[in-house]
């Protein structure tokens, strides 16, 4: 979770910075890591094990934890700041991200 950690960082600083497109994929790969995190806790190392098809599994393993309609709304939300560079969107994809942050027992929110 560290990474993620230091991934919403960036994002924090691109948006004091104004560089909302930055944030923006700056939040992706948070939840990238916030996913590498909490599949680790199932034994799941997506770099290590699968490095070429790593993205593949890591879908189905975002699919199997009813995470994929979030992903699929961040990067919604990601084309929207790449298209308009409004920080509203980035807003709404902090909120995701925090969300997903936010764990209580260890467990996906």
């Amino acid at each position: 979770m560290l990474l993620a950690k230091y991934m919403l960082d960036v994002a924090m600083d691109g948006i004091k910075n104004g560089k909302y497109v930055a944030s923006a994929y700056a939040l992706l790969v948070a939840f990238e890591e916030i996913v590498d995190a909490y599949s680790a806790d199932d034994g799941k190392h997506f770099h290590e094990e699968y490095l070429a098809d790593a993205w593949k599994y890591r879908l189905e393993w975002i699919k199997a934890h009813g995470l994929f309609e979030r992903w699929e709304h961040l990067m919604h939300l990601c084309s929207r700041v790449v298209a308009e560079g409004r920080y509203e969107y980035v807003e709404d994809m902090l909120r995701l991200i925090n969300d997903l942050m936010d764990i209580r027992d260890g467990h996906l929110p």
